[in-house]
């Protein structure tokens, strides 16, 4: 993913709106590329800025904490995505060599 693909996906990103493998394309991004990790703090700041503006709020805002926890976050369900492909690859292994061995067997008797 290059800059400009990955900053047209920030306001997806902060809304909960990126899955699959579009979010784990953008978290790798952000993690080689520190000036759209900055935008994306830029962009999340102002979001949470109306945000808190539009409930007329007084709590705290601890944008960087929260921005680095939703990407924390989503990084754990693209790992735990990514355990659920390995262990279907594995299954589908599983029942295909089982597949050919009981037709082997089937074909020797």
């Amino acid at each position: 993913m290059n800059c400009s693909v990955a900053q047209s996906n920030f306001i997806s990103f902060i809304a909960g709106g990126l899955d699959g493998e579009d979010l784990e394309a953008f978290l790798d991004h952000l993690d080689q590329c520190p000036q759209c990790r900055e935008e994306l703090e830029i962009n999340y700041s102002m979001y949470r800025g109306l945000e808190i503006l539009d409930r007329d709020s007084d709590e705290p805002l601890n944008v960087q904490k929260e921005m680095e926890d939703m990407i924390s976050q989503a990084k754990k369900t693209v790992a735990r995505r990514r355990r659920i492909k390995r262990a279907a690859a594995f299954f589908v292994v599983l029942f295909v060599s089982a597949m050919v061995l009981f037709w082997t067997i089937e074909r020797k008797v």
